[in-house]
């Protein structure tokens, strides 16, 4: 909707490089997110299937 998320609270780490898909473990990966926005991506990058066959987070691929 062009508005920013004014969630403050329960945030959660957000790989910017996703970590299954090797990115580096390091601050300057990781971004905040609330649990929505943090979902919406994952489902974005590993695609609402994967997250859901492995209960939400992302496993590894070949």
């Amino acid at each position: 909707t062009g508005r920013r998320c004014s969630e403050r609270t329960f945030l959660e780490f957000h790989h910017i490089r996703p970590h299954a898909k090797q990115g580096p473990v390091t601050v300057a990966n990781i971004s905040l997110r609330c649990r929505r926005h943090n979902q919406y991506e994952a489902e974005l990058v590993f695609g609402p299937h994967q997250l859901r066959s492995s209960g939400g987070t992302p496993a590894a691929g070949p």
